[in-house]
């Protein structure tokens, strides 16, 4: 009977060549991996579709999972090969955490970010087999407050064979390793070297209590059990949820973590379906969301002076982050109001829409480009339109003083001195020149403005 289950995620990036193979390609050519088709279950039809891509043929997503064999040759499959972390010191006594790694996952997503899961399961000091108690539930809280650091704390195993040292992370890149891709491969990209820290995604069956506040208080931010326990009402309202009688969440930006508790009722269902829809929907439900989360610092690294200065640059990002948008971010997931509500509170818990307000700021700097570009070209064809203007107003003008001449000169010759028709002309000329004059004025001040 299975009594926690624990998923570490590790993000990467990789970025191929121009005629090299895609991860994908790689993964799917390998024999160690081995491609799962998921049935997404709960989700609408339009968010299903997209992710198995029915419409188009394209994988926009893919899971694979490292094959029983592989787990052998690596030696990280079965009991013999438990893990243990470096030693701390907890309450005057030195201890290690013992793990084992139960699976390895990975998926793939075509925006050429995706994710490398290990699946743990951790060692009960009492050797308990069904429900746990607190204070397991605090240790495994202080073994992951560990594990998450993927690239500072230190693993092993016992025995002349056992990996002797390594870290998660390094892990992860020796599984990569072999798949021979030519491009750059970046683990969380987004980090510093040496701060990386990962997700955790946690199943726990616990003993009976009237609630799990202060355990959760823990469990969903993986602190060590030693860390002061401060309760917070409002907190534990938005980052606490209650699904049922037998069933607690708790989020934070770091975990999500589910107790349940089968003597409170319903110990079939939770050993049965809801431990597979575990596995299953609500992992690849995290895994969306991680995706986006991860997504979003991949775009808030583009974003630079250079970004705002250059239109062709901002247009580019504009359609990336379109298409993004576009094939994997959803508002409304499923009809199923628990399934709904899960997804709203750990996209809460990433402050998703925040991240979408930071990454969406560039393109109101191109709005700004086009409008500044759109009245530059306005203005070209203003002054344009008013060259030609002027001189068509210039021939009229030259041709409105010869003809008023003639016509002065052909009807009042006869009644009027030559010396008054030409006063006349001269007059006419000049009326004309003035509304000349006028226009090109006119003309002038709308150039300038």
């Amino acid at each position: 009977m299975i009594n926690n289950i624990s998923y570490i995620f590790i993000p990467f990036r990789y970025k191929e060549k121009i005629n090299t193979k895609s991860i994908l390609t790689a993964l799917e050519l390998d024999r160690q991996w081995r491609r799962v088709d998921d049935k997404i279950k709960y989700m609408l039809k339009y968010v299903a579709d997209k992710i198995e891509n029915k419409e188009s043929g394209k994988s926009r997503c893919a899971h694979f999972v490292l094959t029983d064999e592989a787990m052998e040759l690596y030696g990280l499959a079965g009991e013999k090969n438990t893990f243990y972390t470096e030693k701390h010191l907890l309450n005057g006594i030195e201890a290690a955490y013992a793990f084992e790694i139960t699976g390895v996952q990975i998926y793939y997503f075509s925006t050429s970010v995706s994710l490398l899961i290990f699946q743990l399961h951790f060692k009960s000091t009492s050797g308990v087999s069904g429900s746990l108690p607190s204070q397991e539930l605090l240790r495994i809280s202080s073994a992951q407050y560990y594990l998450k650091k993927v690239s500072h704390e230190y693993i092993h195993q016992c025995g002349e064979k056992g990996i002797k040292r390594t870290t998660l992370l390094g892990l992860a890149q020796m599984l990569i390793e072999p798949l021979g891709l030519d491009g750059r491969l970046d683990f969380f990209f987004y980090a510093n070297q040496g701060t990386e820290r990962a997700n955790l995604l946690t199943y726990l069956e616990a003993d009976f209590s009237d609630g799990f506040q202060r355990e959760l208080f823990y469990l969903r931010r993986c602190y060590r059990e030693d860390y002061l326990y401060h309760p917070d009402e409002k907190q534990d309202e938005r980052e606490i949820y209650t699904a049922s009688e037998n069933i607690v969440w708790g989020f934070s930006p770091e975990a999500a973590v589910c107790i349940a508790c089968p003597e409170k009722g319903g110990e079939e269902f939770l050993h049965t379906r809801f431990v597979n829809n575990f596995k299953n929907q609500y992992l690849f439900m995290y895994v969306l969301l991680l995706h986006q989360k991860y997504v979003l610092y991949l775009f808030q690294t583009m974003i630079d002076a250079e970004l705002y200065e250059d239109f062709e640059v901002l247009e580019e990002y504009r359609k990336k982050l379109y298409k993004f948008e576009t094939d994997f971010v959803y508002s409304r997931v499923t009809e199923v109001q628990h399934y709904q509500n899960l997804y709203d509170r750990m996209s809460d818990a990433f402050a998703l829409r925040d991240m979408y307000e930071d990454v969406r700021e560039p393109l109101l700097a191109l709005s700004e480009v086009r409008r500044a570009e759109l009245e530059k070209q306005q203005k070209i064809r203003e002054n344009k339109i008013n060259q030609a203007l002027f001189l068509l107003s210039l021939m009229g003008a030259f041709s409105a003083v010869v003809d008023s001449s003639q016509i002065i000169e052909k009807f009042f010759s006869e009644f009027w001195s030559s010396a008054v028709v030409e006063a006349v002309q001269k007059g006419c000329a000049a009326v004309i020149l003035l509304v000349l004059i006028y226009v090109a004025v006119v003309l002038f001040r709308s150039r300038k403005k």
